[in-house]
């Protein structure tokens, strides 16, 4: 059968797919090689212009530049969904500094590198603010800033906000310019000091996904621009709150193209590289994310927060401390670190994940004869869920919901719990119930656990968000 060939949308090159279809994501191979030229190009301006400044001797090694009005409308309008949802900010500062040898060094990196990759989005670095007002000034030193990942090879880097700890008053930031070059994606697990030296010898920089991480190699592949310190306060936890990447409307939203590599990535990162599972073989490599969608249900969602308030008013009226869950849970996004707040998978079929989207979890047709008695069960790896996804759809699809869910005061139990239809109420306050369960691996029923399984005895506590129909 002949080729179909097609002319693409946005240029005048002719090709097998168009540029914008968005299930293959493939480029136009003349339009790749424009943008690479046109962006060296640009480099070498850059370049060139950094090598001036650098060679004025009338100017100081770094200037600081207060940033104009709308730079920081921009800025803070870039900023504003890297802020968790419980966070209000309410004070901005921002420093804004140029070093001309800091510039030249970059932009010679990206002339050098060819094919940057560099990062448009944001990139931040975790420091004390002493620590980040130096870098801005100076730019790294990998022996000093390197530290951070406890090694002298390499740049820590994420693009992430820090989140405050539980009773702190500020977030401090420095915002930098990142060319990649060729990088090695790898899993958290995976990244150690050994890696990282022998990776040097033939990447530029390697990253960790989903959490988007990246360790770069070279000083001169980070130009730091800006350092912001906010001071932010936590939320009132109100009945109705809208997270902020919720768009208009309620209902099933379709966010594929936006959430089905960020969910891909993070089934098989937090997966297990060999897992056997109850059908006695692994398919995680093998998945293929079809469609995503987000569930805008208003009505959960009051009752989700509804739930929360009640949660943090019976432990602040006990003076029991809701303490960070041990050990944290990667991969995963923490949404609020005071009340145990985390995303979590649970295992589904289509018909079943429908009924839960429109009316929620309902402990009271959960199975009493479960490990850890008749709770709501969610794991933080993707192979364990995808265990319990059975059935298809009428498209040949199976079903995984990735839910809010609202750990609070957790029981860590070394044993099962079966035939509980609710956590085990507290020794210290024995008219107090936990709120969850975990059963951490290697610990939980009698050491022989696998997977960390962390299990809620109420619905509300839960708040089904995202369904993802997924093939093998």
């Amino acid at each position: 059968m002949a080729d179909t060939f097609v002319p693409r949308p946005h240029c005048d090159h002719v090709a097998k797919v168009p540029c914008s279809n968005q299930e293959v994501s493939l480029s136009c191979g003349d339009c790749e090689k424009e943008r690479i030229d046109t962006q060296r190009d640009r480099a070498a301006e850059l370049l060139k212009e950094a090598q001036s400044r650098a060679r004025d001797h009338s100017r100081p090694a770094s200037v600081d530049i207060p940033p104009s009005h709308a730079e920081y409308n921009e800025l803070v309008r870039k900023l504003r969904p890297f802020i968790p949802d419980e966070l209000e900010t309410e004070q901005q500062v921002v420093k804004k500094s140029v070093n001309p040898s800091l510039e030249a060094a970059f932009w010679a990196s990206v002339k050098k590198l060819g094919n940057p990759r560099r990062i448009d989005t944001l990139c931040f670095v975790h420091l004390k603010p002493q620590a980040l007002e130096k870098i801005l000034k100076d730019g790294f030193d990998l022996k000093r800033d390197g530290s951070v990942f406890q090694s002298h090879h390499g740049i820590l880097l994420h693009t992430t906000m820090p989140i405050p700890e539980s009773g702190a008053s500020h977030i401090h930031a420095l915002i930098c310019k990142v060319a990649v070059g060729q990088a090695k994606y790898m899993e958290l697990k995976e990244i150690d000091t050994a890696t990282i030296r022998l990776l040097r010898k033939s990447h530029d920089s390697c990253a960790q996904l989903p959490d988007g991480r990246y360790v770069v190699f070279h000083r001169s592949q980070v130009l730091p621009e800006v350092l912001i310190s906010s001071a932010v306060r936590r939320k009132a936890l109100i009945p109705g709150l809208v997270p902020r990447h919720w768009t208009s409307g309620s209902g099933l939203i379709d966010v594929t193209n936006e959430m089905a590599p960020k969910l891909l990535n993070l089934i098989k990162a937090s997966s297990h590289p060999v897992c056997k599972g109850v059908d006695g073989k692994s398919c995680i490599a093998d998945l293929h994310i079809k469609q995503v969608l987000r569930n805008q249900n208003l009505t959960l969602l009051s009752r989700y927060r509804l739930q929360q308030s009640s949660i943090l008013e019976e432990k602040k009226g006990h003076g029991i401390p809701i303490l960070s869950i041990q050990p944290g849970v990667e991969h995963h996004r923490f949404l609020n670190r005071d009340l145990n707040e985390v995303y979590l998978f649970h295992g589904s079929n289509p018909d079943t994940a429908t009924i839960i989207a429109r009316n929620g979890f309902d402990e009271r047709v959960a199975n009493l004869g479960g490990l850890f008695g008749a709770g709501i069960y969610f794991a933080q790896e993707g192979c364990k869920s995808a265990q319990y996804c059975r059935s298809k759809d009428a498209h040949g699809r199976f079903c995984l919901l990735y839910c809010r869910v609202t750990l609070g005061d957790i029981f860590y139990t070394d044993s099962t719990l079966a035939n509980m239809r609710r956590p085990p109420a507290r020794k210290d306050v024995p008219t107090v119930l936990y709120d969850s369960v975990v059963a951490n691996p290697g610990v939980a029923n009698g050491g022989h656990q696998v997977h960390r399984e962390l299990i809620v005895y109420n619905g509300a506590q839960c708040l089904p968000e995202y369904i993802i129909y997924f093939t093998y």
